[in-house]
């Protein structure tokens, strides 16, 4: 795995476009995150060509992120972050030739508790009408 300390800071809701100029690189990003926070992985595309991504939590244990790798076909995902500390978000290539993407991650939390909330109240207002 790739020096962690040659990270990119990774900002939330900005588009990040980036290259694998050998195709079996692994570029790294690196974040700040708390725990309980819902964070949405958005790739650009409708499935990765040549890489994947993995998010490893704070202890960093290269042999086990904090969640499956999603499937190439199939590669946004969402993650609650299971405690405070620097993650780790890894774009690893898988191919002869140069790849290049884009993505973005977006902080959920608002939109979940909102929902949530909503569903609470939807479930107590059907019991009180019983």
């Amino acid at each position: 795995m790739s020096d962690r300390s040659l990270a990119t800071p990774l900002e939330l809701d900005t588009p990040i476009p980036g290259t694998l100029e050998s195709g079996k690189e692994v570029d790294l990003y690196q974040f700040t995150g708390t725990r309980g926070t819902i964070l949405s992985f958005n790739l650009d595309a409708a499935s990765w060509s040549g890489a994947n991504w993995v998010l490893y939590d704070p202890n960093y244990d290269p042999n086990n992120g904090i969640l499956p790798q999603p499937s190439s076909s199939s590669p946004d995902f969402e993650a609650a972050l299971p405690s405070d500390g620097l993650y780790t978000l890894a774009i690893v290539g898988n191919s002869t030739n140069t790849v290049s993407y884009s993505f973005q991650v977006s902080d959920n939390s608002e939109v979940f508790l909102s929902n949530l909330s909503e569903l609470v109240l939807k479930y107590y207002l059907g019991r009180l009408s019983q």
